[in-house]
């Protein structure tokens, strides 16, 4: 098991956010994490990443416990997240690592990470990015962010990868693409995911188990239908 989140409960500001909250990731596994919003799902993902500490409960991350880590440390440890806003980047752990570095070009953000110009060139085509590869991340529009923010990731080769509803700001068709891509991606590098959405129709096609989390306790789970 890549990774074990075991009766979690946490409150923010005298708020109970989340309520004795199980949950398991299989290595290679892409787990949908589907509820309506303020039901705990991106606390959930936060609480995994290091920002919030949880008030009881565990977190195991290939056998080995979690819970004392920092944030940089979960990050060096193979734990990833893309945000559904960028500016938690900045609030929560270095740039170099998450979203994107400031200052160079939309390319050389991606050979940063990859090594290869080639190969770097290929995936901002795929990712749509491409004709703006020259172009400085903040010239880019709040969609182009975000697409380059989950390339960086995923050509970071994390052991795991929270993605908190990253499409919100890329088109349907692009989107559709993209969730393609990214699982095949996803599963040729056994890199296991956990994906957060309020429409549970966002995760066909893409997720392999889903979850529904309701006042901050799993709710239910079902298996996605045959890909």
């Amino acid at each position: 098991m890549m990774l074990l989140l075991k009766d979690l409960s946490l409150q923010l500001n005298g708020t109970k956010i989340l309520n004795g909250l199980n949950l398991n990731l299989n290595d290679g596994e892409i787990l949908g994490l589907n509820g309506p919003n303020g039901c705990g799902k991106t606390t959930t993902l936060l609480t995994i990443f290091g920002i919030y500490k949880q008030r009881s409960g565990h977190i195991t991350l290939e056998d080995a416990c979690i819970d004392e880590l920092k944030t940089h440390e979960r990050i060096n440890s193979g734990i990833l997240f893309v945000p559904q806003s960028l500016h938690q980047f900045w609030i929560s752990c270095h740039q170099r690592v998450c979203g994107f570095t400031p200052g160079i070009t939309v390319l050389a953000n991606v050979c940063e990470v990859i090594k290869s110009e080639r190969r770097a060139l290929k995936l901002l085509k795929i990712f749509g990015i491409d004709s703006i590869k020259q172009s400085m991340p903040a010239q880019l529009s709040w969609g182009q962010q975000q697409r380059l923010a989950i390339l960086r990731m995923c050509a970071f080769k994390p052991k795991v990868l929270l993605l908190d509803e990253p499409f919100g700001a890329i088109d349907l068709p692009s989107e559709k693409k993209l969730k393609k891509f990214i699982r095949q991606y996803l599963k040729e590098n056994r890199i296991s995911a956990i994906y957060t959405t309020s429409k549970s129709i966002k995760t066909k096609d893409f997720c392999d188990r889903v979850i529904s989390i309701k006042d901050g306790k799993i709710k239910s789970l079902r298996k996605q239908e045959k890909l």
